[in-house]
């Protein structure tokens, strides 16, 4: 009876188990996340805004006209690059369909040339494509926005959709002369 309280006498043997699952079944995860896209596009093809996608290049041919291979950057106002410093600027469009949560956030900056309207938008659409920083959308109106700040929603390491920002640009960048099908 007085061996009980010995630190020796104690059993340090690890038994394995089986990991817990709040789900009743491993497989039905594959569903759960199926079931929650599907159920997140019906809410962008009720209430989101059909716009194009244009993805930035960050690897191609380097721009022959602007780039600076000593500054590493290439001219903001080429017609060969579109200022990405790689030739063509942009993948081919790709239409998606997005939420603007957000879309009366507006400041105003007061400039050395005048006062500029900032609007910022807060952004969500689906899981792909991926997006990332620098990639580009065009508005049914052509409005033309940076995309901003990405930052996935993830259940269970998956991404269920992408939330961000977007920052307007203004109408005498070189983005407005990338040619767009409406």
């Amino acid at each position: 009876m007085g061996d009980i309280n010995r630190p020796d006498s104690i059993d340090t043997t690890l038994l394995s188990s089986e990991p817990l699952s709040y789900l009743p079944n491993p497989d039905i995860g594959d569903w759960f996340l199926e079931e929650i896209r599907n159920r997140e596009k019906l809410i962008l093809d009720m209430g989101g805004e059909p716009v194009k996608l244009l993805k930035r290049r960050w690897e191609g041919t380097k721009c022959t006209v602007c780039y600076d291979e000593v500054r590493r950057q290439a001219e903001s106002d080429c017609l060969t690059c579109y200022g990405t410093g790689i030739v063509g600027g942009y993948y081919p469009q790709i239409n998606i369909t997005v939420s603007l949560v957000n879309p009366a956030t507006r400041t105003l900056v007061i400039q050395d040339h005048g006062v500029k309207r900032e609007v910022t938008p807060r952004c969500w659409m689906q899981w792909e494509p991926t997006i990332q920083g620098k990639d580009l959308i065009v508005t049914r109106q052509n409005a033309r926005l940076w995309i901003q700040n990405v930052t996935p929603t993830l259940w269970k390491g998956l991404v269920i959709h992408q939330n961000f920002d977007t920052e307007v640009i203004e109408h005498s960048n070189i983005i407005y002369k990338i040619p767009i099908t409406l």
